[in-house]
């Protein structure tokens, strides 16, 4: 058994989505260069982040985003731009989204409003998901969809919704926040 102190990347690295300053893909763990005290990852098309032990967060890969985060970073660049720690992170299709204390940012693809943006393109920054009632406690995507719980038990759903993705009986996409009408047990 080794101890593991830092992030370690295989597989695919077409967009640099192993952090290691290339694209060439990996058949065997590689420790990534200065992701040192890893404590989490969250892994998705094309990309990668990572927490630090003091709470930073990490990302590489295809992350559709301005400097100080470029587009394709093939080495992992700090999300600072989140201002908060961040508690979650989950990866749609080709958008991302981040949970800090109760409040959620999007970025990248935005074709469907999955997200949050009220202009339909690539948001190459963070937006933050403002209509929600209550705190944000949970989060997660689909291909062109994003969804959250909330503290008060709700879910929230924005993005694609022409095959019911959203939960509302209506199959149409909204870049808003959406609330899902879950039945109450019987």
């Amino acid at each position: 058994m080794c101890e593991l102190p830092a992030g370690w990347c295989w597989g695919r690295s077409e967009y640099g989505a192993l952090g290691l300053g290339d694209v060439r893909s990996r058949t065997v763990p590689t420790p990534i260069p200065r992701m040192s005290d890893v404590v989490r990852v969250a892994a998705g098309y094309q990309k990668t982040c990572a927490w630090k032990k003091d709470g930073s967060l990490w990302c590489f890969g295809d992350l559709l985003m301005d400097e100080p985060s470029p587009a394709i970073a093939r080495v992992p660049v700090q999300m600072k731009e989140l201002g908060h720690p961040v508690e979650e992170v989950v990866f749609g299709f080709r958008h991302t989204c981040a949970r800090t204390a109760g409040n959620i940012f999007c970025w990248g693809e935005n074709t469907e409003g999955q997200s949050g943006g009220s202009e339909l393109r690539a948001l190459m920054s963070p937006v933050r998901i403002s209509g929600l009632t209550g705190q944000a406690v949970a989060l997660a995507a689909g291909d062109a969809f994003t969804c959250a719980i909330t503290a008060e038990g709700s879910a929230w759903c924005w993005g694609r919704g022409t095959e019911g993705q959203l939960g509302t009986k209506r199959k149409n996409s909204s870049a808003r926040p959406m609330r899902v009408q879950l039945p109450c047990p019987g």
